[in-house]
């Protein structure tokens, strides 16, 4: 799970996916096990995937940054969740 929580700082599409199954780190099930094994596949394959940033004007460089968190909507497990991304250059980074 160390290994899944660390990759989702250069890839945040997998970071809400993580968090999900991480909450669940001291007493897995048989479906946590399938998810984690669900995201390494997924990983596996995108692995030749890259990031492109837009193309902008020289000396133009635009930032902006999203948050969003959550206190306990699930009230099966009680446990918050919270994201964030940044855009830059018209492309999403986190």
């Amino acid at each position: 799970m160390g290994s899944l929580l660390f990759a989702t700082q250069t890839r945040p599409n997998i970071q809400y996916a993580v968090s999900l199954v991480a909450q669940f780190g001291a007493n897995p099930s048989v479906a946590h096990l399938e998810a984690t094994k669900h995201i390494l596949r997924y990983l596996k394959g995108t692995a030749d995937y890259h990031l492109v940033l837009g193309r902008q004007k020289e000396g133009s460089f635009d930032l902006v940054g999203w948050s969003d968190s959550n206190w306990v909507q699930d009230t099966s497990d009680c446990r918050s969740t919270s994201g964030f991304i940044f855009d830059v250059a018209d492309s999403s980074i986190a």
